[in-house]
């Protein structure tokens, strides 16, 4: 019993740097920045029961065009946003140590956001929620391939006006374990 229950919790650190690209969810958001890249790097601690843990950490710049004066002649005025959501969460790896691992998860994010344009500069932070899936593809003892995608949710308030940060993900890890 002592030797199974210590197989069962023996765990493995992986890290991984990952691209994804990112589809907003907000119409507002959607029409000034648009659809982009984000990169950003993953760790993981799996334990052999199929359980693990995760830390998230993503990257989304972008410059756009906007009237947020409402003044129709300055139409085409930039702006730019650069977002870091910071997500930890729960996920369950099925069949894992499997060369295909299958994987659900679900965890809480804390979203970094700046923005800069002619009114000014808006630099704060919320919390939201995100729910990830992908399928872990191992090319050896130690290096594999992550197939992933995301929803997000964050709803944001700056300056009186609502916007909601989150989205869909779509992208590609590469990692290794230890």
């Amino acid at each position: 019993l002592l030797t199974l229950s210590g197989t069962a919790f023996a765990g493995s650190l992986s890290l991984q740097a990952k691209a994804s690209y990112f589809f907003p969810s907000d119409t507002y958001f959607k029409s000034i920045y648009g659809s982009a890249p984000t990169f950003g790097a993953k760790v993981a601690y799996d334990l052999a029961i199929g359980l693990g843990l995760w830390v998230d950490v993503e990257l989304y710049s972008k410059t756009g065009t906007t009237d947020v004066t409402g003044d129709t002649s300055m139409a085409g005025e930039t702006t730019k946003l650069r977002l870091v959501p910071i997500i930890a969460g729960v996920r369950y790896v099925f069949l894992p140590g499997g060369s295909i691992s299958p994987y659900l998860g679900a965890g809480i994010g804390y979203f970094q956001y700046k923005e800069t344009n002619s009114i000014g500069t808006v630099s704060k932070s919320d919390t939201g929620f995100a729910a990830q899936a992908g399928i872990l593809v191992r090319l050896g003892r130690a290096v594999f391939v992550d197939l992933q995608g995301s929803y997000s949710s964050c709803k944001v308030n700056p300056a009186g006006v609502e916007a909601e940060l989150g989205g869909i993900k779509a992208g590609l890890g590469l990692g290794v374990v230890f």
